[in-house]
């Protein structure tokens, strides 16, 4: 009799020999597509949930600076009063300036200055004086759990899209499955 490879069972009951897995090795690939169909899950449900929170980032943002001062427009001296004002509070080396003006969403002169890779944030009035920094710990926990779960830049990207092809893949198989 020819020996087979491990975990294969050869059915000799009919003319034509058929190689099937055995039922031990079955359950331990069920075990495994089980677990990552957990992990799967759990990631997508953290994507899913904080993609519908990420919607409201604004008012979160407003919720965490009640103080900042609000206003529908700002002259082009006040910019430039708040950019050379946060210029001058960064210090040297600051790499970029990014300046938020007043709008429907976010009604306030917000410069951040970005130097080394660190970020500060800073409210400016209508005259461009800054006012404070500006709290942005919640809002800023939210956007990165979205984007990349908190992992290291490159696989926190990659495990939210492949997150994202496993939920189309999903809705697309549950379709063609389920026709009507």
């Amino acid at each position: 009799r020819a020996r087979h490879p491990p975990g294969l069972c050869v059915n000799d009951q009919s003319s034509t020999r058929s190689r099937s897995p055995s039922p031990d090795f079955v359950r331990a690939v069920l075990k495994g597509h089980s677990g990552l169909g957990l992990a799967f899950a759990a990631a997508i449900y953290l994507v899913c949930l904080s993609g519908v929170l990420a919607v409201f980032v604004n008012e979160f943002m407003r919720w965490e600076n009640p103080a900042a001062p609000r206003m529908e427009a700002v002259s082009a001296e006040a910019v430039n009063t708040a950019y050379l004002a946060a210029l001058e509070k960064a210090g040297g080396g600051v790499e970029h300036i990014y300046l938020s003006l007043p709008n429907a969403n976010l009604p306030w002169l917000l410069v951040t200055t970005d130097k080394a890779g660190e970020q500060e944030s800073w409210l400016a009035d209508a005259t461009g004086r800054l006012v404070g920094k500006a709290s942005k710990g919640w809002s800023e926990f939210l956007v990165a759990l979205h984007v990349r779960l908190h992992l290291p830049h490159s696989w926190g990207q990659f495990i939210v899209g492949l997150t994202g092809v496993a939920l189309l893949s999903s809705l697309i198989s549950g379709v063609l499955a389920h026709p009507r």
